[in-house]
């Protein structure tokens, strides 16, 4: 599992307990953000589900070992790059650096179970943190290890009371690393094939939520991270990006509030977590008869897909008046991240659902697609196609594919505003860092 071979610990285990703790995990192979159900896993499995509770007293019962496994687990992954981790930090050996990271993607891509229980159980409050926190110590602690070894890797104080950030730059690499990787490695699991030329002219849309060939792999994600995406004839410098700060500045004051519903579903899970989301909580925590939601809605689905797909053509709206003028594809590219977490700093009450279903790999359905709704309109330079090359990588990506992957990094950084104690301009610092990485690359020596 990282820099010689897999932790002992993810091998397979025998026992019939451990056997029903490998089902439920293998659901997490894709992306899930709903609680596992007892009868899919028996049905898995082979067995009864009165067979589940021989060995775990209740469902609650399987979710904690399924948690502690978990932690387990990840101890020993961090135990097996700490010395080389260790080494990279105190001696700024960039090979090192590189082994580290290499491996480390090439864990996620062979255990991708873990990597998406992680996104869906991720912590949304400071208390879930807290807790997450805690149960990672205490298995530090069984190992010889300390939380504030591991803090000190990233950039962060993690104490009962404090996980403030002390080093942005640690900081913003390890959020940074970690975000981009489940992006595509989601794309990656989706499948997902290039519509042919015909079907893109009848759907008028010349852009797609998919990558050309060739398919992700890892080593092509770690080539992503290692060397960025960019030659150096078109670098930002930190100055040009302070610079265009001004430009990428949106007029809050002429976006109306967030949709009733829409806030409702993000403090359900805020509450519950992203598998805790069912229409009841949601009806409850609007004072509303759950029969009420669905004479507006046919299902759940198709709520969110509403819900979301306005407030995402609000804000490519309200995008697309700071873009609009930029003709410079690498600056409107900056200038995206940086309006676009402005918007999202703005309102956060919004923010929770917009990551839940863009790391679930949602796509807007057709029949709520705006005949403008695509970032496609952006008034990209005339030598851009519409495939952008990116200087450094063997394949074409997609603008929709490019610019949702900054969507998702900077979700992910407002996400992590409250937990980690950021202000508003230490997010703005965390976009340029960002950024610098997309185009630079973890490993330069400029990084």
């Amino acid at each position: 599992m990282a820099v010689k071979t897999a932790c002992k610990s993810c091998q397979k285990r025998q026992s019939a307990k451990e056997r029903i703790l490998d089902i439920a995990f293998s659901f997490f192979k894709t992306p899930l953000y709903e609680q596992v159900s007892l009868n899919d896993i028996a049905k898995k499995a082979g067995i009864s589900k009165a067979a589940i509770f021989r060995h775990f007293k209740n469902r609650a019962d399987l979710v904690l070992a399924m948690q502690d496994r978990f932690f387990s687990d990840v101890t020993d992954y961090i135990i097996s790059i700490k010395q080389d981790l260790t080494a990279a930090i105190w001696s700024k050996d960039i090979s090192l650096y590189r082994i580290v990271l290499r491996n480390t993607v090439k864990t996620y891509f062979e255990y991708p179970e873990y990597l998406f229980y992680m996104l869906s159980h991720s912590a949304v409050s400071i208390k879930d943190y807290r807790e997450q926190t805690l149960l990672l110590s205490k298995k530090l602690e069984e190992k010889g290890l300390s939380l504030k070894m591991l803090g000190g890797m990233f950039g962060v104080n993690y104490s009962p009371e404090n996980f403030s950030v002390f080093n942005l730059k640690n900081y913003a690499a390890i959020s940074y690393a970690f975000i981009s990787v489940a992006y595509f490695l989601i794309l990656s699991l989706s499948g997902q094939k290039k519509s042919s030329a015909s079907d893109q002219a009848e759907s008028g849309c010349l852009e797609k939520y998919v990558l050309q060939e060739p398919a992700f792999d890892s080593e092509t994600i770690a080539d992503l991270l290692d060397f960025g995406i960019y030659s150096p004839q078109r670098y930002l410098s930190y100055e040009r990006m302070k610079e265009l700060d001004e430009k990428a500045h949106i007029d809050l004051s002429k976006i109306p509030p967030a949709n009733k519903i829409f806030c409702a579903l993000s403090q359900v899970i805020d509450k519950y977590g992203f598998p805790g989301v069912t229409v009841k909580r949601l009806a409850d925590t609007l004072n509303m008869a759950k029969s009420s939601l669905y004479s507006y809605f046919d299902s759940k689905k198709t709520l969110i897909h509403k819900l979301l797909t306005e407030e995402i053509y609000l804000m490519i709206s309200s995008l697309d008046k700071v873009c609009g003028e930029i003709t410079d594809s690498t600056e409107l590219a900056y200038v995206f991240f940086r309006a676009l977490t402005e918007y999202f700093l703005a309102r956060q009450d919004i923010l929770t659902v917009f990551r839940w279903t863009r790391m679930s790999g949602s796509i807007i359905p057709e029949q709520y697609e705006h005949e403008d709704f695509s970032l496609q309109n952006f008034k990209l330079s005339a030598d851009v196609d519409e495939t952008e090359q990116l200087d450094k990588l063997p394949f074409k990506m997609t603008r929709r594919i490019f610019f949702t992957w900054i969507s998702v990094v900077s979700s992910s950084i407002v996400m992590r505003k409250n937990i980690h104690n950021l202000s508003d301009e230490n997010c703005y610092e965390i976009v340029k860092l960002c950024f610098d990485f997309m185009q630079r690359g973890l490993t330069s020596d400029t990084n």
